[in-house]
């Protein structure tokens, strides 16, 4: 944070913190971090420098140039091993990255299939229940004219009934008559005439209540049919929303392989500016001052 007045011991803490995190104190830094002028930290930061050269002087710190090349071929060899870890690592997650895109991007082909199936199913259950509603409602009015033809036929009974009682009470006062007339004989006709009748409609209404069950049974089997396919259209559906599950859960391990791999990245990167802070630390700065 800037300061309206910067102290040497302002910047000599700042040069010690840099220091030990292994950065190199330098006026800007310094400046960026307490604000002020170079006029103003510049023979701060000096004090500070010959400070640590006297410190390291005194206390026999300047190591020799075998050791210097000794840390430096260990850190570019750990450097080096490093980085081929976490290479290995990183093309290993990367791989099983690349495979998990290709199984998500081969669900998503899977699932633009089923969702068309799904669409079609949902069509063909739209039609079928439509059809079903027709064949219900063809039932019910073939229900109501096979009862209608029943009641007429056991109307038409009722009176072939009555009329043949009074046809035979009739029969027995002809012939209880003794003298057959013409008049008598044409009545005998008639009646008779009017039973044929009565019997040709019982006939007939007989004929039209087994075509109307016949159509009951028809539209009660078209029925079932009907029934069957619109459960096996939602079988289907539900079999599509298992693999719907499926794809969402294949879409959740790319994302994390995605995320695992995003933070090796960035763990191999953190390592590798590790690496070169140790690389310019001590021994790189003992052996500057002795160039």
């Amino acid at each position: 944070m800037a300061k309206s007045s910067i102290t040497e011991a302002d910047v000599h803490r700042a040069c010690e913190e840099m220091h030990a995190r292994g950065e190199k104190p330098t006026q800007g830094k310094i400046i960026q971090l307490l604000g002020g002028s170079y006029s103003t930290v510049g023979p701060y930061v000096k004090t500070w420098r010959d400070g640590q050269e006297t410190k390291e002087r005194e206390r026999g710190l300047l190591i020799p140039p075998e050791l210097t090349a000794a840390w430096d071929h260990a850190v570019r060899r750990a450097r080096g091993d490093a980085a081929e870890k976490w290479s290995t690592q990183i093309a290993e997650q990367d791989a099983q990255l690349e495979e998990l895109r290709a199984e998500a991007a081969e669900m998503r082909a899977q699932l633009a299939t089923l969702e068309a199936a799904n669409l079609q199913l949902a069509t063909e259950r739209d039609r079928l229940a439509g059809k079903s509603e027709g064949l219900e409602g063809s039932l019910e009015v073939a229900r109501k004219e096979r009862q209608a033809a029943l009641d007429q036929a056991k109307d038409a009974q009722l009176e072939l009934a009555r009329v043949a009682q009074v046809a035979e009470g009739l029969n027995a006062r002809l012939a209880d008559m003794a003298a057959h007339s013409q008049e008598q004989q044409s009545f005998r006709e008639g009646l008779e005439r009017r039973i044929a009748e009565q019997q040709l409609e019982i006939s007939g209404a007989h004929a039209k209540a087994l075509e109307a069950g016949a159509a009951v049974s028809l539209a009660q089997a078209q029925l079932g049919a009907e029934k069957s396919a619109r459960e096996a259209a939602e079988t289907r559906v539900r079999a599509l929303e298992a693999d719907q599950a499926t794809y969402d859960q294949a879409i959740s391990r790319a994302a994390a392989a995605e995320a695992s791999a995003t933070e090796l990245r960035r763990q191999n990167e953190l390592l590798t500016e590790m690496l070169r802070a140790k690389s310019t630390g001590p021994a790189g700065k003992t052996a500057e001052k002795r160039g």
